[in-house]
This record gives structure tokens, C-alpha cells and sequence, in this order.
């Protein structure tokens, strides 16, 4: 698969038993239907060695930016805000429910309480 935000390829990177796919150049995450929810379960240590080399800035998309394009069916992704206490965005798929998380995001998620803040935004997307 190509990353949507910088059309690199994804590696796929295992954590346990669940199979991601990781952008290396952007630290951006792929995570398919049901795998941002799994991912939330796993040990804090299995996870902070798994997110730890995340970008910690990013400059998003904008508003001006085409639309990124899922990397599992092509289809357009929808930018979801969480609320603005935890300022961050995940780009969804509507056609095929998986999510995308940029690396910036993935770095403020970590930096602000990985479990508690993405427990928080997934209440608010679904």
C-alpha cells in the first residue's frame, strides 16, 4: 500500500498479533477496520516501542490540500476532528472503515496519554 500523505510505501509492522501498516518516511499509520480498537487493548510497552519513533510535529492537511486517498481501496478520506481539548485528526474511509493516523498525530496522542486520548476520540467518531 502507498502512504496517503507522502505516497511512500507502507511497511507492515506487527504489534503482537495485529499487522499494521507504517509510513517509515512520515511515521503516518494505517490501521484497518477494527485495528485502531484492538490496538488500544495492547500493552502500553508493546505500544510506546511501536510509537515511539513517530514524527512529533506534522503539518496536517489544510483545507487548500486535495483530499488524501485511502491506501487499502482508493476511495477519499474524510478528515475527523476529534474535540478540540485533544486536537487531533484522523483521516476515515467510509467505504472500507479503516483510519489514518499521521505521524504528528500519533505523536501528540502519545505525548498526551496514549490509551485515555484515542479511548476519547473513538467515542466521538463512532
Amino acid at each position: 500500500m502507498i502512504c496517503p500523505r507522502c505516497k511512500e510505501t507502507l511497511c507492515e509492522v506487527k504489534v503482537d498479533e495485529i499487522l499494521l501498516d507504517k509510513c517509515n518516511s512520515c511515521g503516518g499509520v494505517w490501521f484497518d477496520f477494527t485495528e485502531m480498537e484492538r490496538v488500544i487493548f495492547k500493552d502500553a510497552r508493546t505500544l510506546k516501542s511501536f510509537l515511539g519513533n513517530a514524527k512529533p510535529h506534522d503539518q496536517g492537511a489544510s483545507d487548500e490540500e486535495d483530499p488524501l486517498k485511502c491506501p487499502r481501496c482508493s476511495d477519499e478520506l474524510l478528515p475527523v476532528r476529534s474535540a478540540e481539548s485533544l486536537d487531533i485528526q484522523i483521516q476515515a474511509c467510509l467505504t472500507c472503515y479503516g483510519r489514518w493516523l499521521d505521524g504528528g498525530e500519533i505523536g501528540r496522542v502519545r505525548d498526551q496519554g496514549l490509551f485515555r486520548k484515542l479511548k476519547e476520540v473513538l467515542k466521538q467518531l463512532f
